[in-house]
């Protein structure tokens, strides 16, 4: 059965105002967003963009994947009769080996941020304060990746000397004395200072399912107003 609403289009020039029928069985949430939310132009726009940060975490994921595998590919095996030049040597080509690798985990991190940006401005406004809810209850998740963003776009900051220096904790490591980690990869993990953050396929389910919780309720809110206006 195909349900329709009418909305008043007001023409900003002639002041007429044209009572359009449409389908809603045929609109995307977006459309609806855009007719009954305050400032809906921007909270659709936000919806529709994060769908994109989202989609982009997907194939940032499969990008880390394929830079670890090359990584791996790529390393050399270190001789116990290695010589002092050769075990430089084989640090060196390490970290140029993870360069890359951290390229795609810092692109990652700014999906993240952005699907936390477009969420906050969605359940921002007054009709989603349910939806609020669910995402404050993601939030930490949401501000674990973000901090990881911001350490590789304020690396700058934290070197030793900087201003923000001391952000870059001492750790004490099991085979060495306590030493300073600006940036590294462990086990599947992105580590910064005394902080570590899940790089697998099982941090992009979190997203997922943390997205996918807060639209269910934004879906279940958008489809009550619209059954509300039906019934006026």
């Amino acid at each position: 059965m195909r349900r329709w609403f009418c909305y008043s289009n007001c023409e900003p020039d002639s002041g007429m105002h044209e009572m359009v029928a449409l389908d809603v069985s045929a609109m995307s949430y977006s459309e609806k967003i855009q007719f009954f939310a305050a400032n809906g132009n921007a909270v659709s726009f936000a919806y529709e963009r994060l769908q994109l940060h989202l989609a982009a975490a997907r194939m940032q994921m499969d990008r880390i994947g394929l830079a670890v595998k090359a990584s791996h590919h790529a390393q050399t095996e270190l001789s116990r009769e290695a010589t002092q030049e050769q075990m430089r040597a084989f640090v060196r080509d390490a970290r140029q080996r993870m360069q890359l690798v951290l390229a795609e985990v810092h692109f990652y991190f700014v999906c993240w941020s952005g699907c936390r940006n477009m969420l906050q401005i969605l359940v921002g406004r007054p009709e989603f304060l349910e939806a609020k809810k669910i995402f404050d209850g993601h939030r930490k998740e949401f501000e674990h990746y973000v901090a990881g963003r911001n350490s590789f776009e304020h690396f700058h900051d934290r070197l030793p000397g900087q201003s923000e220096e001391a952000r870059v904790k001492a750790v004490q490591s099991d085979s060495a004395g306590p030493r300073r980690i600006c940036a590294g990869i462990s086990s599947g993990k992105y580590v910064h200072s005394s902080l570590e953050w899940d790089i697998t396929p099982s941090s992009l389910e979190t997203l997922e399912r943390c997205v996918e919780d807060v639209l269910a309720v934004v879906h279940l809110t958008v489809d009550e107003k619209f059954q509300q206006r039906r019934a006026n």
